[in-house]
């Protein structure tokens, strides 16, 4: 498990920007133990399949920037709920495109981060996680208290949307034992 510090902090966020949910418009915070989701939980242990994550250094899992990305994109289309289907998925993905990936693995500055995003629509998104938020000043420390944790090995942040009226911003971390995501979407 996490550190307590990084599971305070994630409660907070989560108590800020929802729980996981399926309401297409709005935010929600996901986190998953690495292990459930590199491991494929019971399904893979079915198929008596193994990879290289089930024989960890350490005992610390890792991923790969296309497991962060995969993580990511589940949680997008969980977000979209209905929606996801009812528009259609080349539409939801049409935007997808990853805008910025930490090479650190040392923490970061995720408002920085932020606010640093070039493409217009992905930009006013990610603005609005904190200047829109009933609680800015709680959002903004909720933010840098997970994303800029010294826990976070992997952040990428994602521009979604469905191509119409719908943009937003995701942001995608992933620690030695939590994926942690943060979907927004907004018309």
């Amino acid at each position: 498990m996490a550190s307590e510090v990084l599971k305070t902090a994630i409660d907070e966020l989560t108590a800020l920007f929802g729980e996981p949910s399926q309401v297409t418009l709005g935010a929600a915070v996901f986190c998953d133990p690495i292990t459930d989701v590199l491991r494929g939980g019971a399904s893979r242990k079915e198929a008596n399949q193994e990879s290289e994550f089930d024989h960890p250094e350490n005992g610390v899992f890792s991923c790969s920037d296309e497991q962060l990305e995969s993580y990511a994109k589940g949680k997008y289309e969980f977000f979209a709920g209905d929606a996801w289907a009812n528009f259609g998925a080349e539409n939801w993905l049409a935007t997808w495109n990853r805008v910025y990936q930490r090479v650190s693995q040392h923490g970061g500055k995720i408002l920085e981060e932020l606010k640093a995003i070039e493409e217009p629509a992905t930009n006013l998104a990610a603005s609005q996680l904190t200047e829109n938020h009933d609680e800015p000043d709680r959002a903004r420390d909720a933010l840098a208290n997970v994303f800029d944790s010294e826990e976070i090995l992997k952040l990428h942040l994602y521009q979604i949307g469905d191509t119409e009226a719908i943009t937003g911003v995701l942001i995608a971390a992933v620690s030695a034992e939590e994926f942690v995501a943060l979907v927004f979407l907004m018309d």
